[in-house]
């Protein structure tokens, strides 16, 4: 049942046996995976079913002395979550989400990386990645990447222990803003509540329990559920406010009677950091499984990642590498060049520069049009794309000169890269966040010699060599972060290291978890997708069996 909060009488109070805070892929799928239960539901959802600018407004971040700058436009207030900002674009469907495992070295205690371990180990949570799976729609049993490659597209013949290719998964966007919030809301027992955002966390005097959430609409309106248990599943930026904000018996907030709340906060980045020349120009030809691209009615890309050895030697922190296509320099230029243009020429003005620039690359446009034309006929795309689904160029080699290698890298949890909040204030009175994070050394030498392994594995096979670009040439990709903020309600057993124990439950609370990504000890290099959901879906059962 969808209800919009701003219809509900004055002093209404909902009463529930389990509140979600967020209706995101975390949230929901807590609710998908309870649905059959005799638990009463409330996922609260503080946007409307689609994104708007009005509560778009309320993600407003600041930054405080931090190398990453606030986020913007990274995160959904609607139902779906972050959901609606995915945008892989495959031929199967327009935007999409990438899916892949955390490997088994991101749940190990690594000596190198300071308060690294998680409280169990990988096996602990295949089973639920198998959910996990189903719910995204992927097979439960994801090929090895061996059996996921063919003939037509090889992997690389890299023989070498020290760098491995891993594959990753991809669903369309839609299946979690549009049929997990059908699939859950049909249920009578479960209420999904939009247009509400959660101000606070309603505690009894001694913090030890917890008695629902207080609500409030955009028409200054505020309502109240009751609830047996809470979940917040709001974020790794938005559980970490709402524990902070709720100051009701504890002016340190909610679970932060250690400090720690807000603390570890972590993403991922990517950088242009290196191109990678292929000795022979056909193997243009032969990299397409390394492009995202169809197989059995799945959608599936390759990645080159150091070996868990590799990182255990090299004492770096998890990474992996994707190959950017690149034609001549001259196409590239010609390319920015007709874009000047076309901008320019909307504004009714044509700098000298730009048609000098033009002219003094005579071929790039004919060699760009050529381009063009076949990626827009084989991708049957109108506005081709040369970073998803290049290889169905009939021959690569003809157009391609290198691969720029976007390196995709883990950050390490350190408590002094933070979410804080700030005086200032959102049109919900709510305390508005800023976020601080410093690069360390051990993520600058992560970039070094994950370069520099996967040089001396492509020389080593023969296949060309890789070159890292001067720090100032080096493309940061996502100034602030890669849309993945991890880490601020951190798991661990000891209350003194961690806001959560194993199962998600807040310390010396007895009845409030928190879901997502923000209850990671650290955050591999993976986009977090399916872990979040795996973690979801083990705290559902733990949940179920728990009531």
């Amino acid at each position: 049942m969808l209800i919009d909060a701003r219809r509900l009488p004055d002093g209404h109070q909902l009463q529930v046996d389990l509140c979600i805070v967020g209706g995101g892929p975390a949230g929901l799928t807590v609710a998908h995976q309870l649905r059959h239960t005799r638990l009463s539901i409330c996922i609260v959802e503080s946007g409307p079913p689609r994104p708007d600018p009005a509560y778009e407004a309320l993600n407003d971040t600041r930054a405080i002395e931090s190398d990453l700058a606030p986020p913007v436009d990274t995160r959904a207030r609607a139902l779906g979550g972050t959901s609606h900002r995915w945008n892989i674009v495959s031929r199967r469907f327009p935007r999409g989400v990438r899916l892949l495992p955390f490997s088994p070295i991101d749940f190990e205690a690594r000596s190198w990386v300071p308060d690294s371990g998680w409280p169990f180990l990988t096996e602990e949570l295949q089973p639920f990645e198998v959910q996990a799976r189903r719910i995204a729609g992927l097979p439960t049993t994801p090929d090895a990447p061996e059996a996921a490659s063919s003939p037509e597209r090889p992997l690389l013949p890299l023989a070498s222990d020290r760098v491995r290719t891993t594959v990753e998964w991809f669903t369309p966007s839609r299946r979690f803003y549009e049929q997990l919030p059908r699939a859950v809301g049909d249920r009578d027992q479960v209420t999904i509540l939009t247009h509400a955002t959660v101000t606070a966390v309603t505690a009894n005097k001694t913090s030890t329990a917890v008695s629902g959430v207080t609500f409030r609409t955009l028409d200054g309106r505020e309502r109240s559920i009751a609830a047996r248990r809470v979940v917040l599943a709001a974020g790794g930026i938005e559980n970490a406010r709402l524990l902070l904000d709720s100051r009701d018996q504890h002016p340190a907030g909610l679970g932060n009677a250690r400090d720690l709340v807000g603390r570890y906060y972590m993403d991922h980045l990517k950088l242009m950091a290196a191109d990678f020349i292929p000795a022979d120009r056909t193997l243009f030809d032969r990299m397409g499984f390394y492009d995202i691209h169809d197989r059995d009615g799945t959608t599936a890309a390759g990645k080159l990642q150091l070996t868990d050895e590799a990182q255990r030697d090299g004492q770096v922190l998890n990474a992996a590498v994707r190959f950017e296509p690149r034609p001549s320099d001259a196409v590239v230029q010609g390319t920015l060049a007709a874009r000047e243009v076309a901008s320019n020429l909307k504004r009714r003005r044509l700098p000298r520069t730009v048609t000098r620039d033009i002219l003094e690359h005579p071929r790039a446009l004919p060699a760009l049009a050529t381009l063009g034309l076949e990626l827009a006929a084989r991708q049957r795309r109108a506005i081709p794309s040369l970073t998803d689904g290049w290889s169905r160029l009939g021959r690569p080699s003809r157009h391609l000169e290198r691969f720029v290698l976007e390196l995709q890298i883990e950050l390490a949890p350190d408590p002094s890269n933070r979410v804080t909040l700030t005086e200032e204030r959102n049109a919900l009175g709510q305390r508005l966040p800023a976020i601080s994070w410093r690069w360390s050394d051990l993520e600058r030498r992560t970039v070094t010699e994950t370069t520099h392994e996967l040089d001396r594995a492509f020389a080593r096979a023969g296949l060309g060599s890789v070159h890292l670009r001067a720090p100032e040439d080096i493309e940061e990709l996502t100034p602030a972060g890669d849309n993945h903020p991890t880490g601020t309600t951190r798991m661990h057993r000891d209350p003194a290291r961690g806001v959560v124990d194993e199962h998600g439950r807040v310390h010396g609370i007895d009845n409030l978890y928190v879901a997502g990504s923000s209850v990671f000890p650290t955050s591999g290099y993976a986009n977090p997708t399916l872990t979040i959901l795996a973690l979801a879906a083990r705290l559902a059962d733990h949940l179920a069996r728990s009531d």
